[in-house]
């Protein structure tokens, strides 16, 4: 016969939790035999899958864009021959202000590594919104300019896909921001 027991997370074990989880269903089950013995994929390292992992795996991913970075700098800096079809999708925003595309580059791409070092509290001397900021609008150019280039949907794909990310990652990094502030406040008081 099978049974289900009730094991607890590390935060509830330590008694960091504010919430009684068995009142709500508590965490996910373990199947165990007759002797006790069991696994839980979801516990096999002594705790529950968490928003933390998630929270990692999303900023992981929403600083990928510090590779296009590096690619930008060193095209601006003259180290690596220029893209063509970059070339021309920063042409849109280089040619109104009358400025040398390897400039915008050197720009764009200082911006995103900064930025994204940023995010994972390196330059903590930039706020945190200008470095969300700092992400959104390159990818956000980065549409348009594809659209005005005539690269409609092939191009404006993927920095779309990077816009939605980053919200998510933004959306997780202040929740996460405003549960260390009440577990500072829980503890102050």
């Amino acid at each position: 016969m099978v049974e289900i027991e009730y094991i607890p997370t590390v935060n509830e074990y330590y008694g960091r939790s504010s919430i009684n989880r068995r009142s709500r269903g508590g965490a996910p089950p373990i199947m165990t035999d007759k002797n006790g013995s069991g696994y839980s994929a979801s516990n096999d390292l002594g705790y529950s899958s968490s928003p933390h992992f998630l929270r990692i795996a999303v900023k992981l991913s929403a600083s990928a864009t510090i590779l296009p970075g590096i690619l930008l700098k060193l095209m601006g800096l003259g180290i690596i021959s220029l893209d063509q079809k970059m070339v021309d999708v920063a042409q849109v925003y280089a040619e109104p202000f009358e400025l040398h595309v390897k400039h915008l580059f050197i720009f764009i791409g200082l911006t995103k590594i900064i930025c994204t070092l940023r995010l994972w509290d390196i330059f903590k001397f930039i706020p945190k919104q200008f470095a969300w900021i700092g992400l959104a609008t390159p990818a956000a150019a980065a549409v348009y300019g594809h659209w005005k280039a005539e690269d409609h949907y092939k191009g404006c794909l993927p920095p779309i896909f990077y816009l939605v990310n980053l919200a998510f990652c933004y959306s997780l990094e202040k929740e996460a921001e405003e549960e260390r502030k009440a577990e500072k406040a829980a503890k102050d008081i």
